[in-house]
């Protein structure tokens, strides 16, 4: 299972998580929105610790960039 994925993918996931949060909290949101699979292993990898706004996430998460999917 790839453990990166989109932005796109992201943003939509975690809609509506509220800052701090964490990872627990992260994933369990994930879930609810209908993540995708690659979404959920990807969140799944980042380290288990509190974060304080969407800037601090993002930087966690292995998100594809455009030459990865080229």
């Amino acid at each position: 299972m790839n453990r990166t994925t989109t932005r796109e993918s992201l943003e939509a996931s975690l809609q509506d998580l509220d800052f701090p949060a964490e990872k627990p909290r992260i994933l369990e949101c994930a879930e609810r929105n209908g993540a995708d699979d690659d979404t959920v292993a990807a969140l799944r990898a980042i380290p288990p610790v509190g974060y304080g706004s969407w800037t601090e996430l993002i930087s966690a998460v292995r998100v594809e960039s455009d030459d990865d999917r080229s």
